[in-house]
């Protein structure tokens, strides 16, 4: 696998608090992972919250929770072997984590 997930590595974040949209977030985000990240954020859904981005560290551990908590329970990011994946609920064979609303389970 050339890129294996690691939900510590460091975003380059200046560290200020930010409000944005999940939409935009998880655009900004992906950029700055150094593997896989595919969302389908629908735009309605995705664009009539603001979460805060808070001030300091930010991994991807952090932003998929922050992602999580700031959508519908039927959303879910799964940490996969050699990517992150955005979609409606769904339980993946491969996965090694799962982000849904307050909920963080590894598989």
């Amino acid at each position: 696998m050339a890129h294996p997930i690691d939900l510590d590595w460091s975003l380059h974040h200046d560290g200020r608090r930010q409000l944005l949209s999940p939409r935009d977030f998880a655009a900004y985000f992906k950029v700055e992972l150094p593997y896989a990240f595919r969302q389908a954020l629908e735009r309605p859904r995705a664009e009539d919250v603001s979460l805060e981005i808070p001030k300091g560290h930010l991994g991807p551990d952090i932003a998929f929770r922050l992602l999580a908590r700031n959508m519908a329970e039927s959303w879910q990011s799964s940490a996969l072997k050699g990517r992150v994946i955005l979609y409606k609920k769904h339980d993946y064979p491969n996965a090694l984590r799962y982000y849904r609303g307050e909920n963080v389970s590894d598989a």
